[in-house]
């Protein structure tokens, strides 16, 4: 494999045909997905984002000449190991890519290991701090189950079962967490401080979400059934810790750290200007990854020539799809990133693609660069960015929106040289790497995909 590769800048110019070629130097730092976001100012004294239109005078909203776009051609993730405390029971790797300004190349690499103490992030379930999950949190049982909610098959479906704590089997790790103080977070601000109380208000407890399998029409939905053993054998156990608040409403989080981590980097959507959106596909549209997608496109009619409705079209725009871009500011002011993704696969057979671009987006003057962090096929829009510790990486909240969907949060990284799933790893799509996750299993049938 060769080294991390040089970097390749084309100038587009939208008023000339003659592009001028620029020379630049971009730090690649990891793209991370830590799972919580560290320190933040109190509450209500929290700085405000923007709201409303773009003002006329910031980075977003300004008129440009042209637009850079910057290409990495990454082909190796080097070296950089460290090892600390990370969240909940197990072990996390990680490897990220990123952009941050200055100059030089590296990429780093992470491990996490830990039971809870010294950890500086956590997740939040239903406004407890989540400590453990998975099977092996069992072993800190007494008694049998209980079933404690039933699925409500015209709400959320979810069941849950409880069993009784044997505090006495708790690791030290887990039970030095007491009375520790934390800020909470949802994906765009904090939400409250909070205490974590005593052990004997610990709760160990499984989930797991089913509603009736409604998609077939022909036939009469029925209500499903679950017992409080069924419940934790098939759906996830967690070990939680309940927070006392001292401010806000802890009941709205998904992640948290202690009040003494480093302060975090919040991002929230706001408007992208008409003429900036313009320039953004265009830029999406001059990138290695979108023409893998034209050619994918091109090609799907192996055996046969391609039909005439599709000469002289793009993917991006088949069946009345169109690339959208978003934009999201730092609570700060200091960066500004933009989202572009287009969807025109219209199921099992469908010749369209999807593709998503993660920009950098810098302005100098009159010019505004759009610097790609990451470009991924088959990859739907995040629901959110944040910068977890402050310190230039970003993590992207993944799949459903953030404290939208209760049964699932997942704070990603991703690798875009990594190899796609194939046989070769298992079917493993590297290009995802999951830092954080909490997936309560859905055990509801929707259907065929197709």
């Amino acid at each position: 494999m060769e080294p991390l590769g040089g970097t390749r800048l084309a100038k587009v110019d939208f008023g000339t045909s003659d592009p001028e070629p620029l020379v630049n130097r971009w730090t690649i730092k990891c793209l991370g997905l830590a799972a919580a976001l560290p320190l933040f100012v109190a509450c209500d004294d929290a700085p405000a984002f923007e709201t409303g239109d773009v003002d006329a005078g910031s980075e977003s909203a300004r008129s440009t000449s042209d637009v850079l776009v910057v290409v990495f051609e990454t082909r190796q993730a080097g070296a950089g190991v460290g090892v600390g405390a990370g969240e909940g029971v197990g072990v996390g790797v990680g490897v990220g890519l990123g952009v941050g300004a200055g100059a030089g190349v590296g990429v780093g690499v992470g491990v996490g290991v830990g039971v809870g103490v010294g950890a500086t992030q956590w997740l939040v379930e239903s406004g407890r701090l989540v400590l453990a999950r998975g099977s092996d949190v069992g072993a800190w049982a007494t008694g049998p189950a209980r079933l404690v909610q039933r699925g409500d098959p015209k709400g959320d479906g979810l069941f849950v079962a409880h069993k009784d704590l044997l505090r006495s089997s708790l690791p030290a790790a887990l039970t030095a967490i007491v009375g520790t103080e934390v800020k909470v977070f949802d994906d765009t601000r904090e939400v409250c401080v909070a205490r974590v109380a005593t052990s004997d208000r610990f709760s160990l407890d499984a989930k797991l979400v089913h509603l009736p399998d409604s998609w077939n029409e022909d036939e009469t939905p029925v209500a499903p059934n679950h017992e409080a053993a069924d419940v934790f054998e098939r759906g996830l156990p967690l070990l939680s810790a309940e927070l006392v608040p001292l401010m806000g409403d802890c009941g709205r989080g998904i992640w948290a750290t202690p009040v003494t981590a480093p302060r975090p980097t919040l991002f929230r959507e706001e408007v992208l200007a008409p003429k900036l959106t313009r320039k953004a596909i265009a830029a999406f549209r001059a990138l290695p990854a979108w023409h893998d997608a034209q050619s994918a496109m091109q090609n799907f009619w192996v055996d046969s020539p391609m039909p005439g409705y599709l000469k002289g079209k793009r993917w991006d725009t088949l069946d009345s799809a169109k690339p959208e871009a978003t934009l999201y500011r730092s609570h700060d002011g200091t960066r500004e990133l933009v989202v572009v993704h287009s969807n025109s696969a219209q199921g099992c057979g469908s010749e369209g693609q999807e593709v998503t671009t993660l920009f950098e987006l810098v302005t100098a003057g009159k010019d505004t660069r759009f610097v790609e962090i990451a470009s991924l096929p088959w990859q739907s829009a995040p629901g959110g960015i944040v910068d977890l510790e402050g310190d230039g990486m970003l993590e992207l909240y993944t799949g459903s929106a953030p404290g939208k969907v209760p049964t699932a949060l997942r704070l990603e990284r991703w690798h875009p040289e990594a190899p796609a799933a194939s046989q070769d790893n298992g079917w493993e799509d590297k290009r995802h790497e999951a830092v954080h996750e909490l997936r309560i299993p859905d055990l509801t049938s929707w259907g065929c995909g197709c």
